[in-house]
């Protein structure tokens, strides 16, 4: 285990609830109460995260994940706990910048090249 302990989430009613908060390995686990018995509420793979996000929140001081499922919104009462668990966070599962070159692009990047190729070889061909 990594980090624990309470956090406020925002529920999909947009109310707050405490809820007790494990990163272990490569997931954020939910759960209701301290005890982390049972299945947890919500697990978070964190390899789907895409990014963390801090953000303004009525309840002190929020922060947001975004993965491949609903938007997480938690929060913490202090700065220094919040920094705590978003450096934790990124530490557990580093996140890396996708390639802006897309198969798709690298695809025309290849045509672009072959074609100017046999021009080139046409021009040497047709001078000589």
């Amino acid at each position: 285990m990594v980090l624990n302990g309470w956090l406020w989430m925002r529920n999909c009613d947009s109310e707050w609830v405490r809820r007790w908060i494990v990163l272990c390995g490569p997931t954020l686990q939910v759960y209701q109460d301290q005890d982390e018995q049972g299945t947890p509420e919500l697990i978070v793979e964190l390899s789907t995260v895409t990014s963390y996000t801090e953000v303004p929140t009525e309840s002190k001081y929020g922060f947001e994940i975004q993965w491949e499922g609903p938007r997480l919104t938690l929060s913490a009462v202090t700065q220094g706990i919040r920094s705590n668990w978003l450096q934790a966070l990124k530490k557990a599962a580093p996140m890396t910048a996708e390639s802006p070159i897309t198969p798709l692009l690298l695809g025309l990047l290849w045509l672009l090249v072959m074609k100017s190729i046999e021009q080139l070889l046409r021009e040497a061909s047709v001078s000589l």
